[in-house]
């Protein structure tokens, strides 16, 4: 028997990868960093998940870093910190909303 392998209904992760390889590796520093600021006493990578009324704390900060404010950030910083916070709150989002049974 041959072995089969169809991806055609998965989402084309490696493509994505491809087109945005500088700002997913951007990112993955941004989350990394925000790992170590914040650890807590379980040490895992969900501690973003777990902050309380994550939809206003998220975007508030993406609005902060989407106008540039602060000293703490350089035009850099602030750019990965608005995409870093848009996307910690679709994935708590989708975490929330999406049914995960398929």
């Amino acid at each position: 028997m041959i072995g089969r392998k169809d991806s055609k209904d998965k989402a084309p992760i490696f493509t994505f990868c491809k087109q945005f390889k500088l700002a997913i590796e951007q990112l993955a520093l941004r989350s990394k960093l925000g790992h170590e600021k914040y650890i807590d006493k379980d040490q895992d990578w969900n501690n973003f998940s777990r902050v309380d009324n994550p939809d206003f704390e998220y975007g508030n900060a993406e609005f902060r870093h989407a106008l540039g404010l602060g000293d703490d950030e350089d035009e850099l910083g602030h750019r990965v910190a608005t995409a870093w916070n848009a996307i910690a709150k679709l994935e708590i989002f989708l975490r929330n909303n999406l049914d995960n049974s398929k």
